[in-house]
């Protein structure tokens, strides 16, 4: 306002986060190890997630599955919603699509111990732009589908069954 020159400050993590080594690996060698590696798997996901290729993204989305049911852990959804989701709202336009992931992923992390989305927020919003209950519904059913093809996907890869033990007790 004054037109008084102020020098710039810049801030620097005291501990930044060194990146994964799979970080600097190629798409085809990452593919080769996601069959049986979370980490390969979720890196891979969040690549194919960033991308505009609406293929690429659904691809990216069976990947961060695949990585959620190989760990057990429900953290790379959070992940995946900084990479790709975060946006509900562009200019004022509601992203229902992103809405919907949102919701999806709400539902998949809570039943594996992941209470940080908070899906009656997510469901009123989507409620407030015409999204019918049966689409609700939808995602709801789809969700429990994928846990259960997780909870298979676990058991077989890994011996673990915390997915499906997560989901009996939902």
């Amino acid at each position: 306002e004054t037109g008084e020159l102020h020098e710039a400050m810049s801030c620097e993590p005291l501990n930044p986060v060194p990146p994964h080594p799979y970080e600097s690996w190629s798409n085809e060698l990452l593919a080769q190890e996601a069959y049986a590696d979370a980490k390969a798997a979720e890196v891979l996901g969040l690549r194919f997630i960033r991308s505009e290729d609406p293929d690429h993204e659904q691809v990216g989305l069976s990947l961060v599955y695949r990585a959620a049911a190989l760990s057990g852990d429900p953290g790379v959804f959070g992940k995946a919603i900084g990479a790709r989701y975060a946006y509900v709202s562009v200019n004022g336009e509601p992203q229902i699509d992103n809405l919907k992931q949102l919701l999806m992923f709400s539902h998949l992390g809570r039943v594996l111990g992941d209470q940080t989305i908070a899906t009656p927020t997510i469901e009123r919003e989507l409620r407030g732009h015409d999204v019918s209950e049966e689409a609700l519904s939808r995602i709801r059913e789809g969700s429990r589908v994928l846990l259960e093809q997780m909870a298979d996907l676990q058991a077989e890869m890994t011996g673990s069954t915390s997915i499906r033990e997560a989901l009996e007790n939902a």
